[in-house]
């Protein structure tokens, strides 16, 4: 009797949670209107100026892949064995190039106009180590790329 009546309770307490369960394919994920994070430029107004942001994925991304060709750029020879590379691009580079430390401090910033070919750490004697190079262009658009010195 015992059995009978806790499968009974098994089963009205299945038969709850079946009714009360929400479909997956019925969950909607928002966009929240403000994401707080510095320089992220996804802010919105209200949450239809964020949804309609969000809905718009294949324009995102057709716009993304554009930048990226905009900002491509080679550096060779990676890694070097003198410390000497060189930063050469398919456009005109107009922008800002900082290089930072393996601790992430700054230990070079200058700006270029319209280049294709540059040679960066003739004169820097850069340890052994891993670098981050990031170029901005005029339009604060960024790129990181690693070089690597190994002597």
């Amino acid at each position: 009797m015992k059995k009978i009546i806790y499968i009974s309770i098994c089963f009205t307490l299945l038969s709850i949670n079946f009714m009360y369960a929400q479909s997956v394919a019925s969950i909607e994920v928002k966009c929240p209107p403000c994401r707080p994070v510095m320089g992220c430029d996804q802010c919105f107004e209200n949450q239809t100026a964020a949804n309609e942001a969000c809905n718009s994925s294949s324009a995102r991304f057709i716009d993304l892949e554009n930048e990226i060709k905009d900002l491509n750029l080679n550096i060779y020879p990676n890694p070097s064995a003198n410390g000497v590379f060189t930063i050469t691009s398919d456009q005109k580079l107009i922008g800002q190039i900082k290089v930072f430390n393996p601790l992430g401090s700054l230990i070079s910033q200058f700006d270029i106009q319209e280049v294709n070919k540059l040679q960066y750490g003739k004169e820097m004697n850069l340890p052994t180590g891993i670098y981050i190079l990031v170029f901005t262009n005029a339009n604060g658009k960024s790129i990181s790329k690693r070089m690597v010195v190994d002597y």
